[in-house]
């Protein structure tokens, strides 16, 4: 469990899932944002992606989120924002 001095507190917890970070998310003890972590969520969506054609374009936008951290802490990010996704499927 979080220690006392989290409680009633505003916090973010990333996890994978765990069910132990379910039931602090659900507590009204805790003030609690859930953030997911993207190789778990990546991992489903590519477990599915032979029998689904959502599950395919959510990979290809998970793809670019890696590309652009990428760019990111390179230094080499675009100096427009893009319009939109080219070439998605």
């Amino acid at each position: 469990m979080l220690k006392p001095k989290l409680l009633k507190r505003r916090a973010a917890i990333q996890s994978d899932g765990y069910v132990v970070y379910q039931q602090v998310e659900q507590s009204e003890l805790y003030d609690v944002v859930t953030l997911y972590c993207m190789a778990h969520a990546r991992r489903k969506f590519e477990a599915i992606k032979d029998s689904s054609p959502e599950a395919r374009k959510v990979l290809y936008y998970i793809a670019v989120l890696y590309m652009l951290e990428a760019r990111s802490t390179s230094g080499r990010l675009p100096k427009q924002e893009p319009q939109g996704a080219k070439g998605h499927p």
